[in-house]
């Protein structure tokens, strides 16, 4: 009935100890990629790790992908790939905060 309403079907409760487990899944599956296209999240990282490995910032990814830690860490490194690319002429920190709408003018 849920997902009629919504669109969403209901998933797990998130208990504090199910979201650390999720969080901590979600940062190993980060470090075994590797790669080219790593380079925009590395570079996010040391521009503002606490933006990038925040825990709002990261949740948002694992709840898109319905808490599977795998998507979640690819869909993070394809966020970060295709917004340095869209947007390569932007100051270097654009990379490593959320976009705002005066970005776009």
């Amino acid at each position: 009935a849920m997902f009629d309403v919504v669109g969403f079907r209901h998933i797990k409760e998130e208990d504090d100890t199910f979201l650390n487990t999720k969080l901590a899944e979600l940062d190993q599956r980060l470090h075994k990629i590797s790669g080219g296209r790593t380079r925009a999240y590395e570079a996010a990282c040391q521009l503002n790790p606490e933006y990038v490995q925040g825990k709002t910032f990261r949740l948002a990814f694992l709840r898109t992908q319905r808490f599977d830690a795998k998507k979640a860490a690819t869909a993070i490194i394809s966020h970060f790939h295709i917004k340095r690319k869209v947007f390569a002429n932007y100051e270097p920190g654009f990379l490593a905060r959320e976009m705002k709408f005066t970005d776009l003018s």
